[in-house]
């Protein structure tokens, strides 16, 4: 059974897939990406308030095949498989399955300048539809999502094996990863 580690963090923005991916290469590792699953960032905003009103649970989160995703990856024959997502083992049906789990602390005014200059670095984008897509980003952040970072900044580092400093550098952050990762599964 592949062991699961899962790179959480509080916010887009965080580093949790440039490191998912640092760890897959290093560990030769396959990557779940909730992004991939997730549908929630398409749902209207009223819907996006109504479920940071009711708590922002993370099993409420629509992630359609994410836990099965997970399931098939701990139930493989691989030594690692990397969770990249700020789920962690806040989601109940998938939680079980977590192994270790890291948690990239980022303040939210970085997490959001990272976010932005991500945005505004896709070249294939026109300039006219960047600057829908940073007023729709603010927007969000503004309305809804800004108190959700704050509840998983809250509610994910108690549950964290290991919590990574991300204003370091990425080399740093995988080195840290890999040698708590080693540590803890006893590989050298």
């Amino acid at each position: 059974m592949a062991k699961i580690i899962s790179v959480t963090g509080s916010a887009s923005g965080a580093g949790k897939s440039t490191l998912a991916w640092g760890l897959a290469k290093e560990l030769k590792a396959a990557v779940i990406q909730l992004d991939k699953y997730e549908t929630f960032t398409s749902l209207p905003p009223h819907v996006a308030q109504e479920w940071l009103r009711r708590g922002a649970l993370a099993d409420e989160f629509p992630a359609p095949g994410y836990a099965e995703a997970i399931a098939q990856a701990h139930t493989s024959n691989a030594t690692y498989a990397i969770v990249d997502g700020h789920l962690g083992r806040t989601h109940r049906s998938t939680a079980p399955m977590v192994d270790f789990m890291i948690y990239l602390d980022v303040p939210m005014d970085i997490a959001l300048a990272r976010c932005l200059r991500r945005q505004l670095r896709n070249l294939n984008t026109p300039p006219t539809a960047k600057l829908g897509m940073l007023e729709g980003h603010i927007d969000s952040y503004l309305a809804w999502v800004r108190g959700a970072y704050a509840l998983q900044h809250a509610r994910l580092p108690p549950l964290a094996d290991l919590i990574l400093d991300a204003n370091q550098p990425v080399e740093t952050l995988l080195r840290q990863a890999l040698a708590a990762i080693a540590l803890r599964f006893n590989d050298t």
